[in-house]
């Protein structure tokens, strides 16, 4: 509710174009550094959270490869689990969400949103092509928007 009230109050109405805005905004003013990251624990970056370099993790699971990796954490363990099944949405499958949603946004827009969680991409192994491929580039004609380097792919 306070979030519904800020987006309204700020820009008018609830959207994800809006929403990131506020992200960034908010990134912005309120975690330099990343290590003392203001902004809400939902969207902050994993980075800020605690000290994750500093852990020697054997896995870090996704939730795009859960059953995947449990099967090999529970193989790692001399273990087996339960047939544990991940969370499923009902918006449609992830690439269709990050179609419907990134394509509200600009590629600069989504540039500065990678920019923000870099470390976190890098450190989860992630890649913002998806992402930019999406991008709803209104702006390619007017040479505002450099391309993208080369660790992008």
């Amino acid at each position: 509710l306070k979030l519904k009230t800020s987006l309204i109050k700020k820009y008018g109405n609830v959207s994800f174009p809006n929403f990131v805005k506020l992200v960034l905004k908010q990134g912005k003013s309120q975690c330099s550094p990343l290590s003392h990251c203001g902004i809400d624990r939902h969207w902050k970056p994993f980075i800020s959270r605690c000290a994750y370099c500093d852990i020697p993790y054997t896995v870090i699971a996704k939730a795009e490869t859960f059953e995947e990796d449990q099967k090999f954490i529970g193989q790692m363990a001399g273990i087996q689990f339960e047939n544990i099944q991940a969370h499923k949405s009902e918006g449609g499958n992830r690439k269709d969400r990050t179609r419907k949603y990134f394509g509200q946004l600009d590629k600069h827009t989504i540039d500065q949103l990678y920019k923000f969680y870099q470390v976190d991409f890098e450190m989860f192994g992630y890649s913002p092509a998806l992402y930019l491929e999406c991008a709803n580039d209104t702006h390619k004609n007017l040479n505002v928007y450099r391309k993208p380097s080369e660790h992008y792919k």
